[in-house]
């Protein structure tokens, strides 16, 4: 009886253990990111700390988060230089200063619930912090969707011009064959006819004709 009560303590105190954080966050221009950890805890935690992690490793001190009762003291003992924690009720916002490049990654908070006993370090979802490098400013952009309409346009002028092209040459192969054509009907015309030879034998003279009668 005293194993399946302290199971279900136990469940309930896991169960009631909740972060919410961002799914994803861009980085100012400023190299900077707020990261908001919403924690929820349900009985009386004595000893709960909130810090950052980023992927496996720790990236912010850890923040003490004292659960007495109805009410919660947040000790400020963030003493990472790039890092500052501010406790605003029921979440902690973590500041991120002098973001680089090589700092984009995925950042999870977690929490330390040291006592009461077990210990428990349940961990966020993940926030994927996205640091994007400032272009200079005397380049210009180029966007893909400029670079796709150029492409299409350079392609569009290229078959319009090889069906110019084509056509023409052949218009100009049946004006040629029309124009060899009516040289040859004009030649035709023009040739004189072939008179047939005079073949003709004298006939035999009628009698009356040769003076016989």
């Amino acid at each position: 009886m005293h194993t399946v009560i302290f199971y279900y303590i136990f469940l309930r105190m896991v169960c009631s253990e909740e972060i919410i954080q961002p799914k994803f966050i861009v980085a100012t221009e400023h190299a900077e990111a707020a990261l908001e950890c919403i924690y929820a805890l349900e009985g009386k935690h004595k000893h709960v700390t909130l810090d950052v992690l980023k992927g496996p490793d720790p990236f912010c001190a850890p923040v003490s988060v004292r659960q007495i009762e109805n009410g919660s003291v947040f000790n400020s003992s963030v003493g990472f230089k790039h890092c500052e924690g501010m406790h605003k009720g029921d979440r902690v916002i973590f500041k991120l200063s002098n973001l680089q490049e090589k700092d984009t990654d995925m950042y999870y908070c977690q929490l330390n619930i040291m006592y009461p006993p077990p210990f428990r370090n349940p961990k966020g979802n993940g926030t994927l912090i996205i640091f994007q490098t400032k272009n200079n400013s005397t380049e210009t952009p180029h966007s893909p969707t400029s670079d796709s309409r150029f492409w299409i346009l350079n392609a569009v002028i290229a078959v319009l011009t090889l069906y110019g092209v084509i056509v023409s040459l052949l218009l100009y192969i049946t004006c040629y064959k029309i124009r060899q054509n009516k040289l040859i009907q004009n030649d035709y015309m023009n040739m004189k006819p072939r008179g047939l030879k005079n073949n003709k034998q004298p006939g035999v003279l009628h009698p009356s004709r040769n003076g016989r009668y």
